[in-house]
């Protein structure tokens, strides 16, 4: 009994998996849409890493001035203190580079998608205008 439920369960899984997939196929025109949208927020995203690196290479910049102030100053807890923050600041840098090759390859992917939907999109409108009537 449990191998017949379970096998119900199942096809119930793949018919109703196989009705959403056939819907998004019946909405092309909101599958650009929505792609439109994703690839406008990850541009936004690549702009906003991109600004973090900016002010993280700043911050390193002044570290290192701060740095070689502290070392012409003779201050050597100044010095340490520099350094740890430098580091800190390295490794903020290295996290903020690396979420910005993953965005921008996120962004190539969904206008890969987009640049597919609208070709799907124009073949449909192509298919239904050399249709024939009644067929």
């Amino acid at each position: 009994m449990s191998t017949l439920k379970s096998l119900l369960l199942v096809a119930a899984a793949t018919v109703g998996g196989a009705a959403t997939l056939s819907a998004q196929a019946a909405h092309p025109r909101a599958d650009v849409r929505d792609d439109r949208r994703e690839v406008r927020a990850d541009r936004r995203e690549v702009r906003h890493d991109g600004r973090e690196i900016v002010g993280d290479r700043r911050e390193i910049r002044h570290d290192r001035h701060a740095i070689a102030g502290a070392r012409a100053a003779g201050d050597t807890a100044g010095v340490i203190v520099g350094r740890r923050e430098l580091k800190r600041d390295a490794r903020e840098l290295k996290r903020d580079t690396r979420e910005l090759k993953q965005d921008r390859r996120e962004l190539a992917g969904d206008r890969r998608d987009m640049r597919q939907d609208r070709r799907d999109l124009r073949q449909d409108v192509r298919d239904a205008r050399h249709r024939k009537p009644g067929s």
